[in-house]
């Protein structure tokens, strides 16, 4: 049997054994037992292979990702469709990896599915070493040209262009601003692009809230230290999320609200954007001094609203004096949140009331947001097969594609930085 096992191995791989470095680094993530069995009975044979172990399929598989850096994952869960759900959460934080499921017998519909979802190869471990291992090589071999590929791209793109900072706004309470811009954040996150969410929903953050995080400090404590703002110093006051997500928090008291100045803001915004790719920024639901110098440090704004004839004409509001303060009204870009419910209204009424064109419509399933929240989580992270989460993804990928460089914004005449609380602030933002 041995003499079979390197018989078979000379023939496939070639009989000299390649440098460590040379070796392609595999991982096991797998609930099935005795289709794991089978995988380390021969995975670790195989010359061209680094086989680094078993991690079974659970939150912290993305940390042995990161710990291991694996150039080649083979997934094996009790069924192909339970192995493509988990290549789907984990490709998003790990896309550089060339993904296997692995599975005995797949029939010809289980291939189509799996290669609709992006899996590269898929492994029968039925199959004899000869062609389970040269599939892997195969898998490997491609997966690292694209790679590649995608990476002398986005190094070129970001060579030449600067850090993003996106406003989220709102001219009324209770709208879904904080879902949103917390849910976009965590998606880039998610992505890989290095991403903070700056709450500057000063006297109402719910952001580390719907994160499921409990903060220690927050932008009140940060304030002591603006006159020596690195990225040392940064972190000591940034939550850290699971999806890789950075979190700046707003002050829990009033006093605390009070001490941030737009003068700390404006340094800060500067640090944020040397040190990140993606400064994501919620806002309360007006226009002050505060907001508008993170509108000047930025390149989008997102200004959300529901199918509510209310909520409408106050963000028409806001587009007045967003007008009156020098700026474009070209620049925002409408929201309609909670789009479908059975208010009444019209798209063709949104338009009237705005005087202006839609940007993007989510969706409404409120009961199934607030059941995420309340577990401490972001619909798009716990179901990312909603249709919710499906559309917050095409929303973030609209994002990253619209990204351009922007004129300078003429500058906003001075004396105009007035509170205007046209909405009720509410902790739903």
């Amino acid at each position: 049997m041995a003499s079979s096992r390197k018989d078979t191995r000379k023939l496939c791989l070639g009989e000299e054994k390649k440098p460590l470095s040379d070796r392609v680094r595999t991982l096991l993530i797998a609930d099935n037992e005795p289709l794991k069995e089978k995988v380390e009975n021969w995975c670790p044979t195989l010359d061209n292979l680094e086989y680094l172990g078993f991690v079974p399929a659970t939150p912290k598989t993305l940390q042995a990702l990161q710990l291991y850096l694996p150039d080649l994952l083979l997934v094996g869960m009790t069924n192909w469709q339970e192995s493509l759900q988990v290549i789907s959460r984990l490709s998003l934080a790990y896309p550089h990896g060339a993904y296997v499921v692995v599975t005995p017998n797949p029939n010809a519909s289980a291939i189509r599915e799996m290669m609709r979802a992006g899996v590269l190869d898929y492994l029968d471990v039925n199959a004899d070493m000869n062609q389970a291992a040269v599939s892997l090589l195969q898998t490997y071999r491609a997966s690292r040209k694209r790679y590649e590929r995608l990476s002398v791209q986005v190094l070129s793109e970001r060579s030449v262009r600067p850090a993003k900072s996106i406003v989220f706004l709102g001219n009324t309470g209770g709208v879904g601003k904080s879902t949103l811009a917390t849910s976009i954040a965590a998606v880039f996150a998610q992505r890989g692009a290095k991403t903070v969410l700056l709450d500057l929903n000063l006297r109402s953050g719910v952001d580390p809230i719907y994160l499921g995080l409990s903060p220690d400090r927050t932008l009140a404590d940060l304030a002591a230290e603006v006159t020596d703002l690195d990225a040392t110093v940064l972190n000591r006051y940034l939550l850290h999320h699971s999806t890789g997500l950075d979190v700046l928090c707003a002050p829990r008291t009033a006093a605390g609200a009070a001490s941030i100045t737009p003068a700390l803001v404006k340094i800060l915004l500067q640090a944020l954007l040397r040190q990140y790719e993606y400064v994501v920024i919620d806002t309360p639901p007006l226009l002050d001094d505060i907001v508008l110098t993170a509108v000047d440090a930025s390149q989008d704004f997102l200004l959300v609203s529901t199918m509510n004839v209310s909520a409408l004409h106050n963000a028409r509001r806001l587009m007045d004096l967003w007008n009156k303060l020098g700026y474009s009204e070209t620049d925002l870009k409408h929201i309609i949140n909670r789009s479908g419910t059975k208010s009444g209204l019209r798209i063709s009424d949104v338009h009237r009331i705005l005087k202006s064109s839609v940007f993007w419509q989510v969706g409404n399933d409120e009961k199934a947001m607030n059941r995420a929240i309340n577990d401490g989580e972001l619909l798009v992270l716990k179901h990312p097969n909603h249709r919710i989460s499906r559309e917050l993804n095409r929303l973030a990928d609209s994002l990253f594609e619209r990204y351009r460089y922007r004129p300078t914004r003429r500058s906003r005449s001075k004396g105009s930085g007035f509170n205007l609380p046209f909405g009720k602030k509410s902790a739903q933002g």
